[in-house]
């Protein structure tokens, strides 16, 4: 699997990539995401599915896309769409609904699912 993520300076960016990145490789590549420096973390497996996390800090957007499929954005089963919540991801600041950002253990959980092929288990909004 092809792990994808920025490495920020300010308003350069240069990627980092794994081309063979292991499952314990992108949940800890997970954890360097700072909102600041990294801010997007992006896994691509050989069958044409994408996956993308954003954020840091404990608050993360997941999306997942195939060229088959619309863009599924996880959703958070706690969160109040009524409130906001301010991101950096891809080194762009945007406010989120709050039903849409997710935890820590809610991405763990997505990237774990995604190395299995098994993230339709998880609830996603298109």
């Amino acid at each position: 699997m092809k792990l994808i993520i920025d490495n920020r300076n300010k308003n350069q960016n240069t990627d980092l990539i794994t081309n063979n990145s292991s499952k314990s490789n992108a949940l800890n590549s997970l954890e360097l995401l700072d909102g600041i420096k990294h801010t997007l973390l992006s896994l691509e497996r050989a069958d044409g599915w994408r996956m993308d996390i954003g954020g840091g800090d404990g608050n993360y957007i997941v999306s997942a896309v195939s060229s088959s499929t619309n863009c599924l954005t996880l959703i958070n089963p706690d969160g109040d769409y009524t409130l906001l919540v301010e991101l950096c991801a891809g080194g762009q600041y945007a406010e989120f609904p709050h039903n849409i950002v997710v935890t820590e253990i809610l991405a763990k959980n997505a990237i774990c699912n995604f190395f299995d092929k098994s993230e339709n288990k998880l609830n996603w909004e298109s």
